[in-house]
Order: structure tokens, then sequence, then C-alpha cells
């Protein structure tokens, strides 16, 4: 879930740059955005672009290239524009995570009032491909294991140190490192498909 609070100190909001969501090893095929609760911002638009393979020009004109595939010269990038999509309030947006998107920038409709955007970002995965349900992993609160040792002998001073010798559980400083861990990873990924897939240049034989 992402939320986006805006008044009139940060009345707009700069977002997005092309990305996928995940790596390949995480089998997401589809990826679905739910604006759920959307409130005094112009409408937010989300902008898809499709890698391409290279091919040949053959005897196709210039004006050919311009026109279907948006290829400007040789120097192109890879990829073709796909357009745009107004997600207003309530709408939910589900696409195949071979397309690359990105946010477009948004701003306070009435700059005198606040404004949120709240964000419900669920992924289909590959049902051939098997992953761990959440429903099969167990809590990695520390505070889930301190509130079931009330009904055990062990006086309440020593719950974190009892809790310190459960395989799994993680403090808030873990979690948080994790979490950056994998932003940094992501970031990384996405520019390795940017330069490798969606943006290198044609090759027009």
């Amino acid at each position: 879930m992402a939320q986006m609070d805006m008044s009139y100190q940060v009345s707009q909001i700069v977002v997005g740059n092309w990305h996928n969501e995940g790596p390949i090893n995480e089998s997401i095929v589809a990826t679905g955005l739910y604006y759920y609760d959307v409130e005094n911002i112009t409408t937010p638009k989300l902008d898809f672009r499709v890698a391409v393979d290279s091919f040949r020009r053959k005897k196709a004109s210039e004006m050919y290239w311009k026109d279907v595939y948006d290829i400007i010269d040789e120097e192109s990038p890879r990829n073709q524009y796909i357009g745009s999509l107004e997600v207003s309030n309530g709408r939910c947006v589900v696409y195949p995570n071979r397309y690359q998107h990105k946010e477009q920038s948004f701003e306070l409709a009435d700059p005198t009032q606040p404004g949120h955007c709240k964000i419900l970002t669920f992924f289909v995965v590959n049902p051939v491909c098997r992953i761990v349900s959440t429903a099969h992993v167990a809590p990695q609160q520390p505070q889930w294991y301190n509130s079931s040792l009330d009904k055990t002998p062990i006086p309440p001073e020593l719950w974190n140190d009892a809790t310190q010798y459960i395989q799994g559980v993680q403090s808030p400083a873990e979690a948080k490192h994790y979490r950056d861990e994998l932003t940094s990873d992501q970031t990384q990924i996405t520019a390795a498909y940017n330069k490798y897939i969606y943006e290198q240049v044609y090759y027009l034989d």
C-alpha cells in the first residue's frame, strides 16, 4: 500500500520512473493498481511502454517507421510507447508485467485544501511457479510471541530475551535493513532492464 499526502506546503508530487515490478525470479506476470482513495488532486495518469525486438528495415519508408513504430531515427530506444491511462478514484488497473509503467506528476486540484492519493498494489504470480503463501509463514514480529508468553510461567521481564532465540523473528531495525536492501536491489535491476532491454538503440538493417 502507498499513500501520498499533499498540502499547501507540498502542492505537487513529481513521481515516476519507467520500471517493471519485481525481477524475473519472482514470476510476476501481471500487476494491479487500485486507486481506492483519491481526494482533491488532479487525476493521476499512468504511462505504459513495451520493449520490442530488433528487426530489418527492408524497403519501408522513414514515414512508415515513424507512424507505425514511433522510430524517429536509428538512435531511437528499443521500446514502443503504448499510451497513458487516467486512474481516477475507485479505478483498478491490471496490466501484464512485460509492460513498463511510470506515474505522471500530479498536484492539488484546490491548492487551499489538503489532498491525498492512496494506492493498493497487488501482483499476479504465474500459477505454474509455486511460491510460499503468507498463510504458511509464521509471524515475524517479536510482539506476537510476547503476547503468547503471558500464558507461560516466564516472567514478563524475560520475554524479550526469550524471543531472541526464536528463529525467523525480526526486530524493526532488521526489517528496515532488509527493506532497504530490497529497494536497492530493485533500483539496480530496473537500471539493468532499461539499459539492456528497453532503452537499447535500434539496429535497422
